[in-house]
């Protein structure tokens, strides 16, 4: 019975640490990141916004939005490029294995040139 009590006990405490102390815990770091996002913003991005704007000729505002966005999408850019840049060097490979490997009697079996369309089930 007494162990039974202490794990009852056990169990509301972890509850009350759950419930009631994780989430002011969670929100205090919560305000540390969005802090430290804007003291980085602020000491690195925003020098270097204005600097290219300048060089640009851009007015702030718009230099704003248009490098934030360019900023934004370089990654996907990248990737996208790489990703391409890779899936020509594997179909390269793919093809010249391919052709090596068909008969002579230019057999398409596989192939989907020789399929009719024009059947209905």
């Amino acid at each position: 019975n007494s162990a039974n009590n202490n794990n009852t006990l056990q169990y509301h405490i972890r509850t009350i640490a759950i419930y009631v102390l994780l989430p002011p815990l969670l929100l205090l770091y919560l305000l540390l990141l969005f802090r430290l996002l804007a003291t980085t913003a602020d000491r690195y991005f925003s020098p270097a916004l204005e600097s290219f704007s300048f060089e640009l000729g851009l007015p702030p505002r718009f230099a704003g939005a248009t490098l934030l966005a360019l900023g934004n999408g370089s990654p996907d850019l990248g990737s996208t490029v790489n990703a391409i840049g890779l899936w020509k060097d594997d179909g390269a490979k793919n093809n010249s294995n391919d052709n090596n490997n068909h008969n002579d009697n230019n057999d398409s079996s596989g192939d989907y040139d020789d399929y009719d369309c024009d059947d209905d089930p």
